[in-house]
């Protein structure tokens, strides 16, 4: 994923994850669950569609087309991985500001 500080409500959101493992952890995450979603500064969930186009297991595409409602301010993007015998969070930050030109 390329880093970002800010966001611009409005905008499509389209985040790309590459799975890069440890030696302890799978080399790729065919067979797991992988979800993604947005909390906003009003702290309202926005779930992303999230795909793995090359069906490899590793490159991830989050999405959502409509953003218009995301309040504007401190913001957290979060990636979970849920299988079996693994599970894994991660989240980073960011601030979603106002589309200023309509």
């Amino acid at each position: 994923m390329a880093d970002f500080t800010t966001f611009k409500r409005g905008m499509s959101f389209h985040g790309e994850v590459v799975w890069t493992p440890t030696p302890t952890e799978p080399a790729n995450l065919i067979g797991f669950t992988v979800t993604s979603a947005i909390l906003d500064a009003d702290r309202k969930r926005h779930e992303l569609t999230v795909t793995n186009p090359s069906g490899d297991g590793i490159n991830y595409v989050a999405q959502l087309t409509d953003t218009s409602d995301w309040a504007v301010g401190d913001a957290y993007w979060d990636f979970k991985i849920t299988g079996t015998e693994y599970n894994y969070s991660t989240t980073w930050t960011f601030n979603i500001i106002p589309q200023v030109t309509l």
